[in-house]
């Protein structure tokens, strides 16, 4: 089992005495599922419910899935921090196995990289192809650097096809569909949170806003022919 630990500590905070916040992120060595809180379980509101909000591309069917798996592993994140403002100044400890990171920012910023993971490892078919960056997870990263180990991974993901079918094409093709329905998905998800922290804080929809524009960056990267990228290989002759 492998954990990651996010620590937020806030300088001006009116809802605890302590100014500090901690969420443990727990994943399957070899599935790389998020395992949830047993004691967490039967907390289930409405707005965790499949049909609440439901995205237009969600593939599930309601008669098997109850509740959505994003929904469902986020919901005590969520509670915790809806009351919250997005630009509040936020010291965020994240510490995995192998380093620790930290960073002063706000604490849409340090939601935005918690929300990655377990968005990435919930089991929601449209991100499943992200689980195997959650397993090298980097917090904060930074566009380029999201833009890099997204295609990197992918093309990995190809390259182990090919191994299989030697008459295999690799291409970019199904990359830039599948960023095509994160970004589907986020606006949906955006929704279901703007039901459930109507006249409350921000911190959850802006941090959701800005996965999207991630999103939305990588796909033009695809688009473009990773341009950006294709100086990084180009050796001097």
């Amino acid at each position: 089992m492998a954990n990651i630990r996010y620590r937020y500590i806030f300088d001006n905070i009116s809802n605890e005495k302590t100014g500090k916040k901690i969420f443990d992120v727990e994943l399957d060595e070899i599935t790389l599922s998020f395992i949830p809180n047993l004691t967490e379980q039967n907390q289930t509101p409405d707005w965790v419910r499949l049909d609440f909000a439901r995205c237009e591309n969600c593939p599930l069917d309601p008669a098997f899935h109850e509740f959505c798996p994003i929904a469902l592993n986020m919901r005590c994140l969520i509670e915790s921090f809806k009351n919250d403002i997005s630009y509040s100044p936020t010291l965020i400890t994240v510490e995995s196995e192998e380093r620790i990171y930290q960073k002063n920012t706000t604490l849409q910023e340090g939601l935005n990289s918690i929300f990655g993971i377990i968005m990435a490892t919930s089991n929601c078919p449209i991100m499943n192809f992200l689980k195997p960056m959650a397993r090298f997870h980097l917090p904060f990263a930074s566009m380029d650097e999201t833009t890099y180990r997204s295609i990197s991974t992918y093309l990995l993901v190809e390259y182990f096809r090919r191994e299989e079918n030697s008459d295999y094409e690799m291409n970019l093709d199904s990359l830039e569909k599948n960023y095509s329905n994160v970004q589907i998905l986020n606006r949906g998800f955006s929704k279901r949170l703007f039901e459930i922290t109507r006249g409350m804080g921000d911190a959850e929809r802006n941090a959701v806003t800005l996965l999207n524009m991630f999103a939305q960056m990588i796909s033009m990267e695809i688009k473009n022919n990773i341009a950006g990228l294709r100086a990084l290989f180009t050796l001097p002759r």
